[in-house]
């Protein structure tokens, strides 16, 4: 069974727009969606924002449900000026940003393990063949950080400490880091909803999230024809 979280009730609903067959069962004030895409068995859950969120929910899915691989589907802010709203990021590495204990000799940077998270080597081939089929899908790091990026001084603390990352996010490391403890192999799909370099990109993500995640979604379908 393939579990697929997404943190916002409209990355939800462009997702199970593309089911069959689906029943809700609700699990200490957690609702999930048991469904079946392209006959394969899948459970869909909304997070809510946040790491924290994120990992309690991620939890919740994998202690409730036989689940053999993990998808995370949704929207990012764009941190490269050569993407365009509704551009695909298949997360290679994925860490939190937000993260700080260099004051103990740690790094802040995709070589700390401590907050890095690299996708599965099996995984990053069958990720070269949709990426090879696909029209602005890209395949590279990704952040997270309790926090909407949208000032310049957070950009620049990105770049500087996560220099090849293309998109931030809230939830992407906090699942990615669930997902292994658990032993379970994860793929983080993220959309550009809003260019973080941009003047008003609160108002571009309020207006791009709907087809930033249906783009996920369909490109998670994609994969799922893979498996």
């Amino acid at each position: 069974m393939i579990g697929i979280i997404t943190a916002l009730n409209q990355e939800l609903e462009a997702f199970l727009n593309l089911c069959e067959d689906i029943s809700l069962q609700e699990i200490k004030g957690i609702k999930f969606y048991q469904a079946t895409l392209k006959k394969q068995p899948v459970v869909v859950v909304t997070s809510g924002v946040g790491k924290v969120y994120a990992a309690l929910v991620t939890t919740a899915l994998i202690e409730n449900y036989p689940i053999k691989f993990l998808i995370n589907v949704g929207s990012a802010g764009g941190l490269k000026e050569d993407l365009i709203i509704g551009d695909v990021i298949i997360g290679r590495q994925v860490a939190e940003a937000d993260f700080d204990l260099t004051a103990f000799g740690y790094q802040r940077s995709f070589q700390e393990t401590k907050i890095t998270s690299t996708v599965s080597s099996l995984l990053s081939l069958k990720i070269n063949q949709i990426i090879t089929k696909q029209e602005r899908v890209y395949f590279g790091d990704i952040v997270s950080s309790d926090q909407f990026i949208s000032e310049n001084t957070q950009l620049d603390l990105i770049n500087k400490y996560f220099p090849t990352a293309l998109c931030a996010d809230m939830e992407a490391a906090a699942i990615a880091k669930v997902a292994n403890f658990y032993h379970l192999d994860w793929l983080i799909i993220r959309s550009i909803s809003d260019l973080v370099f941009s003047s008003n990109n609160v108002s571009a993500y309020q207006a791009n999230l709907k087809k930033a995640s249906q783009r996920a979604a369909q490109l998670a379908l994609n994969f799922i024809n893979l498996l």
